[in-house]
């Protein structure tokens, strides 16, 4: 996927994640951040694989945040460029005033709350090395599933204070569906053999990818001494209304079918023709409005205990 549609993939996706996003994980982790002192020292939260700055808007609408301090890291470049046209552009609308403070920090004003915003493209792990404090809050969405859980987890926890917050979402449990069926026998073949594609994933050599991340975090959680406040099911369910896909989210699905031809179009088990049959019947039901997908994803809010 080139940058700029990468870019339209992520603004399409926020509307999908406001549905998936699961309510009880969410509203719990609202209370748990209202009980944290900030009298003296406002917050300060991570988040990694940030994007666009999707989930920051998201939470000012809602008025999750206190005052903090924020810093949204991602590794692309090209996102991290992006994102403060975003974000002013989405901040606008909202009423919420947004001002550049310095090369590469933002101050939002939202609901008389504000946010000292920072926009960091570094390596998520380079950059807990060499930060200091710890984070109040560390998020990470839709992410997760991009690295090796077992290596990545325990470093991401000791980047929190005692009694920090992690609230990571979207977590790809297994399943990918589309409907209506199509050719069941081969579509059941690919689905699985991308999600397997995710659990073979390599980035320099190590593991880089879990297809099951959601569950895994129970378990993974429960070894790091990490208490489960709340979770819960954070399935995207794409479909179209009487007036067609809401949104940019016919894009967002153009996206997903493009990631899968991508990763499939040279595995050793999958027919070309067949794949390329595939890819162009569901681009074709897309553009008529009638393909629904359903993805399995689960929610976790945990606190560190050390």
């Amino acid at each position: 996927m080139n940058q700029d549609n990468f870019i339209c993939y992520l603004r399409a996706k926020k509307s999908v994640d406001d549905r998936a996003l699961n309510l009880r994980v969410w509203h719990q982790l609202k209370e748990s951040l209202a009980k944290i002192d900030t009298s003296d020292l406002p917050i300060r939260v991570l988040e990694i694989g940030g994007g666009i700055g999707t989930m920051l808007m998201r939470m000012l609408e809602d008025e999750l945040l206190p005052d903090c301090e924020y810093c949204l890291l991602d590794i692309n470049e090209q996102v991290i460029q992006y994102a403060p046209d975003y974000l002013a552009k989405q901040a606008k609308e909202e009423g919420f005033t947004f001002q550049e403070r310095g090369q590469k920090g933002f101050t939002i004003t939202a609901h008389e709350r504000k946010i000292d915003l920072e926009l960091v493209c570094a390596d998520v792990f380079d950059f807990i090395a060499n930060s200091e404090p710890r984070w109040d809050l560390v998020i990470a969405n839709a992410v997760l599933d991009l690295f090796d859980l077992a290596a990545a987890l325990p470093r991401l926890v000791e980047a929190v204070t005692p009694g920090g917050l992690l609230y990571f979402t979207i977590n790809y449990d297994g399943h990918t569906i589309f409907e209506p069926q199509l050719n069941p026998s081969f579509e059941e073949k690919l689905l699985q053999l991308y999600s397997q594609t995710m659990d073979e994933r390599l980035t320099n050599g190590k593991p880089s990818g879990d297809s099951r991340t959601g569950r895994h975090l129970f378990s993974q959680f429960k070894k790091l001494g990490v208490e489960i406040l709340a979770a819960g099911s954070s399935d995207w369910v794409v479909f179209p209304g009487s007036d067609g896909y809401p949104g940019e989210e016919a894009d967002f699905l153009r996206c997903l079918i493009d990631t899968i031809d991508q990763q499939m179009k040279n595995h050793p088990r999958i027919d070309l023709d067949e794949l390329e049959h595939w890819i162009e019947e569901r681009k074709n039901q897309i553009q008529r409005g009638n393909l629904v997908c359903i993805v399995h994803q689960l929610d976790l809010l945990g606190r560190a205990q050390h």
